[in-house]
């Protein structure tokens, strides 16, 4: 996550605040480092993004790819298709 200056657009960083009674090895907080700007951390900061997902284009063409394969009269290997179909594929 990146987060911008409210005052002079540039992006913030993290640093240590100077320590004190309630914070003795100090407190996290973002910064500027052009202009003064200082925000104290106090609660866990997240962004949670939902992202889109691509449609996938089939790499095989598809159930058009099929139809017009070469058809053999040989026995099927699985037992649930009736004729075997050969797809023949020019890779270089």
């Amino acid at each position: 996550m990146l987060l911008f200056c409210p005052v002079c657009s540039n992006s913030l960083t993290v640093s240590k605040s100077t320590a004190s009674e309630e914070y003795p090895e100090g407190q996290n907080r973002l910064e500027c480092r052009t202009c003064p700007y200082q925000f104290l951390i106090k609660d866990r900061l997240y962004e949670k993004t939902e992202l889109k997902r691509k449609e996938v284009e089939d790499v095989m063409g598809g159930k058009d790819a099929w139809a017009n394969v070469d058809k053999t009269n040989g026995i099927p290997v699985p037992l649930s298709c009736q004729i075997p179909q050969v797809l023949r594929i020019l890779a270089r």
